[in-house]
């Protein structure tokens, strides 16, 4: 890695070092909405940090959760829409047709 001169800005190999950056952002507090983001039970809304998808959603029990969009046996975005009201169920998309 190249050295830091005071007054030059940072090496390129730190600026674009994407280990280093999930490594300084991992395990923090990230904002993404409020109860007033998704007043009523079921509406959700997606969001995206880094390359993962993830759900905010208020549940019928009055708690929001944040849940990572994605299926775990398909990998498959569970909520498409970014923003919206979701059924009763949150159900993995199934594979329709023939597996070629």
């Amino acid at each position: 890695m190249s050295q830091y001169s005071s007054g030059f800005g940072l090496p390129q190999s730190v600026i674009f070092d994407v280990e280093r950056t999930l490594r300084a952002l991992c395990r923090k507090w990230f904002f993404v909405g409020t109860r007033g983001d998704i007043p009523q039970p079921r509406n959700y809304f997606n969001f995206q940090i880094f390359e993962d998808q993830y759900f905010l959603i208020h549940g019928t029990d009055g708690a929001i959760r944040c849940m990572v969009n994605r299926c775990s046996h398909q990998s498959a975005r569970l909520l498409k829409a970014d923003i919206g009201k979701c059924p009763a169920s949150i159900v993995s998309p199934t594979i329709s047709g023939p597996i070629t």
